[in-house]
């Protein structure tokens, strides 16, 4: 599971000229790539967090506590969502 930091996650919606990660996009779909490459399972949380960031944010609402860099419960929700589906094998241990 590859997890994004706040930043990564929150840049396109902030104001202002935002630092572009080296090379002009972020690294984690990469290593996602290389690692399934490899032949390991891997999930880039990227996408699906940035989706429901932008979900929430328009309703003044956040998946990350506001003042730190940690996930809040509906964060926390999201990214377990995600892996499940992505790995449905998983289900089966969570009872």
């Amino acid at each position: 599971m590859l997890v994004p930091n706040k930043h990564t996650v929150y840049r396109h919606l902030l104001e202002g000229e935002q630092k572009k990660p080296i090379g002009g996009q972020d690294l984690l779909p990469e290593l996602a790539s290389a690692l399934r490459a490899a032949g390991i399972s891997a999930i880039d949380l990227t996408p699906v967090l940035r989706r429901q960031a932008d979900a929430a944010f328009k309703q003044n609402k956040y998946i990350y506590w506001r003042n730190d860099t940690h996930w809040n419960s509906v964060g926390v929700r999201i990214a377990a969502d995600e892996i499940v589906r992505t790995f449905p094998e998983l289900r089966k241990g969570c009872r």
